[in-house]
This record gives structure tokens, C-alpha cells and sequence, in this order.
């Protein structure tokens, strides 16, 4: 594997990390400290990427000026080619699916909705931080999507968070039509690739990918994401009362059927992509 060299390498953070760190808040620790919850060097910033993003079929690709296409769902993206997009070396970008079960989750708003409303983001982060949980802002590569990242100590069922924070956000009053809230087989596009964003804690660039070579560029990725770390069963927990407490347990009345209606769909870079109802890659579902 084509991390292995990095391995014994305990001494993970560089420079150039530590100071764009530095912007994001003014009384920031040791990245070191950030990190090291235990006492311990967390792995390699690379190594710890590629274990973040292990699912890796039935993902998007997409050439420079090209539009996104569907991969083979049978087909297992290595690391090799993980770290050949995120370096820009191939021109190439990929989107992966959300698996079964991640230690990570995504949440994609429009930037076009965020120009409508400037509050959108400080708002639903506000009602994240009620369930005890914490998140991190970054601009999507190659697209005009903001993606909001949760980071937990474990792994955890992607339906149960989709599900839950759709219904908590719906019973707080939060517009969940101006998010897109990610259900298993969706797919996001993979941080760092070409046009990837950091964000300060005011929502404001801080720097693009581009701009620093891919070393700093993981550290600072990882250092970001460990410092919104949450404990996944707490989380989970907090999620069930808040909705439970939320829940109208009355018998509703009996409705006359409705016409189905269409669903507001969020005009992404990243079509909603499930393989099986894919019948030809060149069909024209795909942006």
C-alpha cells in the first residue's frame, strides 16, 4: 500500500499546518495537543485519510471540464488513485458513497442558498450543537456545494443519522429543504480534491487546496476533523430523546390520498446516485 512508508512516522504535523491552523481560531492549542487525546500520536495524516474514506464503490468520477459519471458498483477505488486525485495530478475527481456505517457524516448546502440566507449555516449548526455535537464547514471541490462535516470516536449507522437529524431538524423549525441531508449510497465529493475550500469559524476562506502542497494540506484536515470529534453513542442517544420528546403521539385523522407531488430536489454538483437504478452510465441522470 502506498501509505506504508509513513507508518513509523509518529511526527505528523508540519509547519505550514500549524499556522493555517492558527487562523481558524485565536486561542488555539498545540495541534498536537488538539489531537493526541490520549497521550498518544494519532497515526499518519494520509493513512488516517484513506481509513476516513474506505467506502469507495459505486462512487462518481469526473475528467477536468467533464460532466460526473457513475463508476462500476463492483469496482473498489485503491489508494494509489485516492491520492493521485487529491494531489491533482491526474485531473481527475471523484465522489464516493456513504457506506452502511462511517465514523464521518456530510450535510451539503447550496451556495446559492447561502447567499439567500447568511444564516442558513450559523442556524443549523446552532441546532446541531442541541444534540451535543459538533461540526466543521468546508467548500466542495469542483463545485459550488458547502459541506458540513460530523466526526465521531466510532462508527455509526448512516440511516440512523440521516433519519434522526432529519426529523429533529424538521420538528425544530430548521427548512430542510435548503439542505441536503445524505442518506447511505449518496454521494459527496472527496475533500481536498481541485477547488476544495478551508473555512474559518465564521464560515469565511482561509485557504484553497491549491495553495499548499497535499502534506499540510491532510494535516490541517485531519486536525480540523479531530477537534469536532463526538462520542457516537451519546450522540445517538441525545438524537433519540430529542426527537421522542419532539413526537406527536395522537392518532391523526384520516386523510383523503394526495397526489404525489415532486420532492424539491438540490441542484448539486453531486447527483443522488444509487447503482441499481443506474440502467447505462451515458443515460442523462448525471450532471
Amino acid at each position: 500500500m502506498m501509505a506504508s512508508h509513513h507508518q513509523n512516522n509518529h511526527q505528523i504535523w508540519c509547519p505550514e499546518a500549524k499556522k493555517i491552523d492558527e487562523l481558524y481560531t485565536s486561542n488555539s492549542n498545540d495541534i498536537a495537543g488538539a489531537v493526541s487525546m490520549t497521550g498518544e500520536f494519532i497515526e499518519p495524516p494520509l493513512n488516517f485519510f484513506l481509513k476516513l474514506f474506505s467506502h469507495r464503490q459505486a462512487g462518481l468520477i469526473r475528467r477536468e471540464n467533464g460532466n460526473w459519471r457513475p463508476m462500476s458498483p463492483y469496482y473498489q477505488v485503491t489508494d494509489e488513485e485516492v491520492i493521485s486525485s487529491i494531489s491533482s495530478k491526474e485531473g481527475m475527481y471523484r465522489a464516493f458513497a456513504l457506506g452502511i456505517k462511517e465514523r464521518f457524516y456530510v450535510i451539503e448546502i447550496m451556495q446559492e442558498d447561502v447567499d439567500a440566507d447568511p444564516l442558513i449555516i450559523p442556524s443549523l449548526i446552532g441546532h446541531l450543537q442541541k444534540l451535543n455535537v459538533k461540526a466543521r464547514v468546508f467548500r466542495a471541490g469542483c463545485s459550488n456545494v458547502m459541506q458540513v462535516f460530523l466526526y465521531f470516536d466510532s462508527k455509526i449507522k448512516v440511516s440512523e443519522v440521516a433519519d434522526g437529524l432529519h426529523m429533529f431538524l424538521h420538528q425544530s423549525g430548521f427548512d430542510t429543504n435548503k439542505i441536503r441531508i445524505l442518506k447511505e449510497d449518496d454521494c459527496f465529493a472527496l475533500p481536498l480534491i481541485d477547488g476544495f475550500e478551508f473555512l474559518n469559524e465564521s464560515y469565511e476562506p482561509v485557504i484553497k487546496r491549491q495553495e499548499i502542497a497535499l502534506e499540510p494540506a491532510l494535516a490541517l484536515f485531519m486536525t480540523q476533523m479531530v477537534k469536532v470529534q463526538s462520542n457516537a453513542t451519546e450522540f445517538r442517544e441525545t438524537l433519540r430523546k430529542s426527537v421522542q420528546q419532539e413526537m406527536d403521539f395522537s392518532v391523526p385523522e384520516v386523510q383523503p390520498p394526495r397526489q404525489a407531488r415532486k420532492t424539491r430536489l438540490i441542484q448539486l454538483a453531486l447527483p443522488v446516485f444509487k447503482p441499481e437504478i443506474v440502467s447505462a452510465p451515458e443515460s442523462g441522470n448525471m450532471l
